[in-house]
Order: structure tokens, then C-alpha cells, then sequence
């Protein structure tokens, strides 16, 4: 179970990113309307965070070093 959450997480930034990307356009912003667009958007900052989960699980399951993780 360790050993696959660093996957899951990149799993879920990669599809969460991609379905932000195709709403990040203008056509998207008329048709959902500025609020719920904007609610949308605002999960970068969740998927920022599942991208640092990604990095540090991958590091901690690899057994590297502390300079790594520092990068």
C-alpha cells in the first residue's frame, strides 16, 4: 500500500491537471460562468499539494538520500 501513493498522486495530478488545461480557456469561462470557473481553477492549489506528495513518497519508497529530498 506504501508504495503506491506517490503513484496515485502523480495518477491524480496528471488527470486533475489535464481536465484544468481544458477548462482553461475562454469559451470554458462564458459557459460555466466566472464563479463556478473560478471554484474549478482553484484546485491547482490541491493538485500543487499532490504534486509535492508525489515527490516526497517517490523519495521516502527509493530509499534516497537527504540531499535528494531537499531538491
Amino acid at each position: 500500500m506504501r508504495r503506491y501513493v506517490g503513484i496515485w498522486a502523480a495518477d491524480g495530478r496528471s488527470a486533475g491537471g489535464v481536465l484544468l488545461l481544458a477548462l482553461s480557456n475562454d469559451l470554458s469561462l462564458r459557459l460555466l460562468k466566472a464563479g463556478r470557473w473560478k471554484t474549478l481553477q482553484r484546485w491547482n492549489y490541491a493538485l500543487f499539494a499532490l504534486t509535492v506528495v508525489h515527490g516526497i513518497a517517490y523519495q521516502v519508497i527509493e530509499d534516497r538520500k537527504a540531499g535528494y529530498v531537499v531538491l
